[in-house]
Protein backbone atom coordinates (compact mmCIF):
# COMPACT_ATOMS: atom_id res chain seq x y z
CA UNK A 1 0.00 0.00 0.00
CA UNK A 2 1.06 3.58 -0.45
CA UNK A 3 2.09 5.87 2.61
CA UNK A 4 -0.95 8.32 1.61
CA UNK A 5 -3.39 5.43 1.94
CA UNK A 6 -1.75 3.90 5.40
CA UNK A 7 -1.72 7.33 6.82
CA UNK A 8 -5.56 7.82 6.14
CA UNK A 9 -6.45 4.58 7.69
CA UNK A 10 -4.37 5.67 10.81
CA UNK A 11 -6.15 9.07 10.97
CA UNK A 12 -9.28 7.57 10.39
CA UNK A 13 -8.58 4.95 13.46
CA UNK A 14 -7.47 6.99 15.33
CA UNK A 15 -10.64 9.59 15.08
CA UNK A 16 -13.08 6.61 15.61
CA UNK A 17 -11.09 5.36 19.07
CA UNK A 18 -11.31 9.28 20.16
CA UNK A 19 -14.61 9.43 19.55
CA UNK A 20 -15.85 6.21 21.18
CA UNK A 21 -13.74 6.67 24.42
CA UNK A 22 -15.13 10.26 24.23
CA UNK A 23 -18.69 8.26 24.38
CA UNK A 24 -18.18 6.13 26.52
CA UNK A 25 -16.59 8.51 29.44
CA UNK A 26 -19.83 10.03 28.94
CA UNK A 27 -21.75 7.40 29.57
CA UNK A 28 -19.97 5.62 32.72
CA UNK A 29 -23.04 5.16 35.52
CA UNK A 30 -20.74 5.34 38.94
CA UNK A 31 -22.36 4.00 41.67
CA UNK A 32 -24.52 5.77 44.13
CA UNK A 33 -22.98 5.04 47.62
CA UNK A 34 -23.70 5.97 50.89
CA UNK A 35 -21.32 7.16 53.12
CA UNK A 36 -20.83 4.23 55.68
CA UNK A 37 -19.73 2.32 53.21
CA UNK A 38 -17.21 4.24 51.00
CA UNK A 39 -13.99 1.86 52.72
CA UNK A 40 -15.48 -0.67 50.46
CA UNK A 41 -14.86 1.35 47.50
CA UNK A 42 -11.25 2.43 47.98
CA UNK A 43 -9.42 3.45 45.06
CA UNK A 44 -12.68 3.54 43.02
CA UNK A 45 -14.97 6.05 41.74
CA UNK A 46 -17.73 6.51 43.42
CA UNK A 47 -21.22 8.74 43.32
CA UNK A 48 -22.21 10.12 46.86
CA UNK A 49 -25.49 13.02 47.66
CA UNK A 50 -25.53 14.51 50.77
CA UNK A 51 -25.46 18.03 52.29
CA UNK A 52 -22.66 20.45 52.53
CA UNK A 53 -21.81 20.84 56.70
CA UNK A 54 -18.63 22.93 56.56
CA UNK A 55 -16.45 24.22 53.37
CA UNK A 56 -12.79 25.67 54.06
CA UNK A 57 -11.01 27.13 50.66
CA UNK A 58 -7.44 26.64 50.56
CA UNK A 59 -6.70 28.39 47.44
CA UNK A 60 -6.32 25.51 44.90
CA UNK A 61 -8.15 23.46 46.62
CA UNK A 62 -11.51 23.56 48.92
CA UNK A 63 -12.55 20.76 51.69
CA UNK A 64 -16.21 19.87 51.88
CA UNK A 65 -17.34 17.95 54.95
CA UNK A 66 -20.69 15.97 53.65
CA UNK A 67 -23.10 14.58 55.29
CA UNK A 68 -25.21 11.55 54.15
CA UNK A 69 -26.03 9.74 56.56
CA UNK A 70 -22.42 9.78 58.49
CA UNK A 71 -20.25 12.90 57.45
CA UNK A 72 -16.80 12.17 55.26
CA UNK A 73 -14.42 14.78 53.52
CA UNK A 74 -14.41 15.37 50.08
CA UNK A 75 -11.43 17.35 48.63
CA UNK A 76 -11.81 19.17 45.32
CA UNK A 77 -8.77 20.54 43.60
CA UNK A 78 -9.75 24.22 41.88
CA UNK A 79 -8.89 25.60 38.61
CA UNK A 80 -11.72 28.66 38.91
CA UNK A 81 -13.51 30.24 41.38
CA UNK A 82 -15.90 27.24 43.57
CA UNK A 83 -18.83 28.16 45.70
CA UNK A 84 -21.49 25.77 47.36
CA UNK A 85 -23.50 27.33 50.32
CA UNK A 86 -23.86 25.84 53.59
CA UNK A 87 -26.84 23.11 53.93
CA UNK A 88 -26.89 22.64 49.95
CA UNK A 89 -27.90 18.96 48.30
CA UNK A 90 -24.67 18.21 46.46
CA UNK A 91 -24.13 15.34 43.96
CA UNK A 92 -20.76 14.08 44.02
CA UNK A 93 -18.52 12.11 41.87
CA UNK A 94 -14.52 10.94 42.46
CA UNK A 95 -12.02 8.45 43.99
CA UNK A 96 -12.23 7.08 47.68
CA UNK A 97 -8.99 7.39 49.14
CA UNK A 98 -7.34 7.18 52.32
CA UNK A 99 -5.22 10.47 53.77
CA UNK A 100 -3.91 10.23 57.38
CA UNK A 101 -5.83 6.87 58.16
CA UNK A 102 -9.35 8.99 57.28
CA UNK A 103 -11.18 8.32 54.06
CA UNK A 104 -12.57 10.91 51.80
CA UNK A 105 -13.08 11.43 48.71
CA UNK A 106 -11.19 13.17 45.93
CA UNK A 107 -14.29 14.65 43.83
CA UNK A 108 -13.80 14.65 39.81
CA UNK A 109 -17.56 16.53 39.83
CA UNK A 110 -19.42 18.47 41.97
CA UNK A 111 -23.00 19.83 41.42
CA UNK A 112 -25.50 21.23 43.73
CA UNK A 113 -28.63 20.00 43.20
Amino acid sequence: MEDKVLLRIALVAAIVGLLGLWFWQHNIKLEEVNIPKLGDYLGKDVKIIGTVKSAKDYGKLVELRVEHPATTSVILFKDKDFSIPYGAEVEIKGEVQQYNGKLEIVASEIKQR
